[in-house]
């Protein structure tokens, strides 16, 4: 029984405390977003809901802010200092497309590109401090870091953290039993990789080709910031996805690839950079990450109205490039509007089936999208 440790968060007692919110719904920022329900509380920090659904907002109080900004998980610029009833809060704005929760309460799923993001927040965050406790932290995508929030509760290590968002909820109970000592460690690569074949999970057999903790300074366009590499997000044949410790991810592509999209009009407004490793020329692009960068497959962005009208628009204008590409597994890049497919010739395909499949299915930003909006997106795709 030494081992076992009850979830604390399951037996809040309501004594009329967390009945207070921050913000009324309804409440008007300066900036023209309007704050609605509350999702969820503790009595240093609260997260709501934007009215039009397209953020989060993650209200926190003034000691909490001090301790997040000494310790280097969010910047100044991160947080909104916005005084309110007599009270110092300190605002954070994360498009609902991203992932802005308690790490105890985040559940993977399916996706890949997701199981990847949350280990690059843990590597991120043990580059900060080894030893902080983040069994009740926030898992913040935008920023690729785990936001911890020092309470006394016990610790449990970042493997059984892990775990137990991978699991599946309906058939897996709470994996957070066992203390244990390698959360100082952290998770590696190889460890998380295992975890995930366990599971079917199975990411590309190709070598990563950048490492965690790697300066990026040196081919972004951006000095200074001392920018690393958190974690490898994609890896395909031809192309990685990487997050970083800034507000970008990056994009690697070979030259076979990069070569084979110069001769279509996809790539031809975007600027190209290249970089060797180990005697490997590779094109990077830097994106914003509040907008989509995944392959279609492996899709984890949370969608609203206006991001999958975007998507259908990206559908549409990349056939009518490649009128025989295969977009189904094509890589999304929502900052140019544009799919870039891997196969460019394919006998047959669907781009209905396919947009039925991410209207339905998602994922999405707060809720799914009424019939009619899926009809729209569907007849956009496909009115080539």
């Amino acid at each position: 029984m030494a081992d076992f440790i009850v979830d604390e968060t399951r037996f809040i007692i309501d004594d009329g405390e967390y009945d207070f919110c921050f913000f009324e719904d309804g409440f008007k920022l300066p900036d023209g977003l309007i704050i609605s329900e509350k999702i969820d509380e503790t009595d240093q920090w609260q997260l709501y809901a934007s009215a039009d659904s397209c953020y989060t907002i993650l209200a926190v109080k003034a000691k909490l802010a001090q301790q997040l900004l000494e310790g280097g998980y969010l910047s100044a610029e991160d947080l909104w200092h916005f005084p309110h009833n007599g009270e110092d809060y300190y605002l954070l704005i994360n498009p609902a497309g991203l992932k802005l929760q308690r790490i105890n309460q985040t559940h993977i799923g399916k996706s890949k590109r997701f199981a990847l993001s949350v280990l690059a927040a843990f590597n991120n965050t043990r580059n900060l401090d080894t030893d902080v406790n983040l069994r009740d932290a926030l898992f913040c995508e935008l920023h690729g870091v785990m936001l911890p929030s020092f309470s006394l509760l016990p610790k449990v290590s970042d493997r059984a953290l892990y775990e137990n968002a991978l699991r599946n909820e309906q058939l897996e109970g709470e994996i957070l039993s066992g203390q244990g000592d390698d959360s100082a460690a952290g998770l590696s690569f190889f460890r998380a990789r295992k975890l995930l074949r366990e599971r079917g999970m199975e990411t590309e057999s190709v070598s990563v080709w950048l490492e965690n903790g790697e300066p990026i300074d040196d081919f972004m366009q951006v000095k200074g910031e001392n920018g690393i590499i958190t974690g490898p997000l994609v890896l395909r044949r031809h192309y990685q996805i990487y997050d970083t410790n800034r507000d970008t991810f990056l994009l690697l592509m070979d030259e076979l690839w990069t070569n084979a999209l110069l001769h279509t009009s996809l790539i031809s407004q975007m600027s190209l950079a290249s970089i060797n490793i180990d005697g490997q020329k590779l094109t990077v692009f830097p994106f914003d990450k509040s907008k989509a960068l995944e392959p279609l497959d492996d899709r984890h962005f949370g969608m609203n109205r206006h991001d999958v009208i975007e998507l259908a628009q990206a559908i549409r204008r990349t056939r009518t490039v490649l009128p025989k590409a295969r977009l189904d597994n094509a890589l999304y890049i929502q900052e140019q509007g544009i799919l870039l497919p891997e196969s460019f010739e394919v006998e047959e395909h669907d781009d209905r089936l396919l947009m039925r499949d991410i209207t339905v299915n998602g994922p999405f930003a707060m809720a799914p999208f009424l019939d009619e909006h899926k009809v729209d997106a569907i007849l956009l795709a496909t009115s080539v």
